[in-house]
């Protein structure tokens, strides 16, 4: 029988409990006390498996993003048509909006000044994310489903328009129906990159 590492294990249920308290605080409220008492270990712990704060909260936004590629690769894997694969980012985001959410307002929140800087958040899969939804609008536009555009500010739309929408979910309390928000915000650009 195959053994997990302990060390990995703790990894995994520190960032778990990172993004419960993060989901429950924002970043601003989120301590390194807080996130070791949701996950049962010191706060020694969580330095000794990720140094500093701000290192845990990137390796939770790197392995949220890199679940979230992983997720809308298989998805798109026997699609061909790219705009149905577009549509597909909205279907994982309300699959995934709670973790989502509370990874796109920190996100938000670590893009100010006083946090990661654009090419550190590159290197936690946000560029995979842009670079794959890249690739999808470049085929569209090859095969004339998708007007001529470029796709980068589609990559920034999209995502912008996503993640606004999830923020908005998560700050209105949860009170109205994400998967069809979502599915509304996503729609709408979409049908604007169609080719008439």
């Amino acid at each position: 029988m195959e053994r997990t590492d302990p060390g990995l294990l703790t990894r995994r249920h520190i960032m778990d409990a990172g993004v419960k308290v993060i989901s429950e605080r924002g970043y601003a409220g989120t301590t390194t006390t807080l996130i070791a008492k949701r996950a049962g270990v010191s706060q020694g712990s969580i330095f000794h498996h990720f140094g500093t704060k701000a290192k845990l909260i990137s390796c939770i936004i790197q392995s949220q993003m890199g679940e979230f590629v992983q997720r809308l690769r298989e998805r798109i894997r026997d699609e061909d048509d790219p705009l149905k694969q577009l549509e597909e980012v909205g279907t994982i985001y309300s699959e995934m909006g709670e973790q989502m959410g509370s990874i796109t307002g920190v996100i938000a929140t670590l893009s100010k000044p006083t946090g990661l800087t654009m090419e550190e958040m590159r290197n936690q899969g946000l560029l995979d994310l842009g670079q794959l939804l890249e690739v999808i609008i470049e085929r569209g536009i090859r095969q004339g489903k998708i007007r001529r555009i470029d796709p980068w500010i589609v990559v920034v739309s999209l995502i912008g328009v996503v993640n606004h929408t999830v923020l908005r979910w998560h700050m209105m309390g949860k009170n109205f129906s994400l998967e069809e928000a979502v599915k509304t915000a996503v729609n709408i650009v979409v049908e604007g990159l169609r080719s008439r």
